[in-house]
């Protein structure tokens, strides 16, 4: 817990990291891939299966975020050293990116189709890093303007579904667009990686035009 407390600390404390764990553990244990409790009857069966299974539970949560605290860890000293200051824009872009998968709330913020693939999505951001370092940086400001107007328009979208009171619905489907994204900056930027399915930017501007008829026009415009 110590090693994982120390390369959790950029992000939160110790106490926080250890809620978070705890947080997992019990999601996975009592609820993940369970049906809804609606009897007393069947919460108490899901007690006693559950408290079978926490020794299991606490070993695969633990494991797993030791993995993306460390890869975030060895990313974070990598953005650490000397930079070209032609790659000013690719680092601020990979520092937030960064910043934005690991959260305090790193474990029990993504849904559960996404989750597992956390840490290649943060081993994408080293492999970016160790791209960039050796001459890829043409490359990389080209992988960035081809995914910038995706994220504008994502976020925008974003914004305006969180200022609104019956915007729950989208905000559920702008959270999983959000996750494919994760998927076309692998493609982009760490192909040794690999995706579990094709993505393009093509790809994405129809799976956005398919998810949200009603929002495309007014996202580009709010962008």
């Amino acid at each position: 817990f110590q090693a994982m407390a120390l390369h959790f600390g950029p992000v939160g404390s110790p106490e926080e990291l250890k809620r978070e764990l705890t947080d997992a553990i019990a999601e996975r244990a009592f609820i993940a891939g369970r049906p809804p409790v609606r009897t007393r009857q069947q919460f108490d069966q899901r007690l006693t299966e559950g408290w079978s299974r926490i020794s299991a539970a606490r070993a695969e949560v633990v494991t797993f975020a030791e993995q993306v605290l460390g890869a975030r860890h060895t990313a974070a000293l990598k953005l650490g050293e000397p930079q070209a200051a032609a790659a000013a824009q690719p680092i601020a872009d990979i520092t937030a990116h960064l910043a934005s998968l690991v959260t305090r709330n790193f474990l029990t913020a993504p849904p559960p189709e996404s989750l597992p693939h956390l840490p290649r999505y943060v081993a994408g951001v080293r492999l970016r890093l160790d791209k960039l370092r050796s001459g890829g940086l043409a490359r990389d400001l080209k992988a960035m303007q081809e995914i910038a107007p995706l994220y504008v328009r994502w976020h925008g979208a974003l914004t305006r579904a969180q200022a609104s009171a019956s915007g729950a619905g989208t905000l559920a489907l702008l959270e999983q667009y959000r996750w494919m994204l994760e998927e076309l900056r692998v493609s982009l930027f760490a192909q040794e990686l690999g995706v579990p399915a094709p993505v393009s930017v093509k790809r994405l501007d129809e799976q956005w035009t398919k998810m949200f008829p009603a929002l495309g026009t007014a996202a580009a415009a709010g962008a």
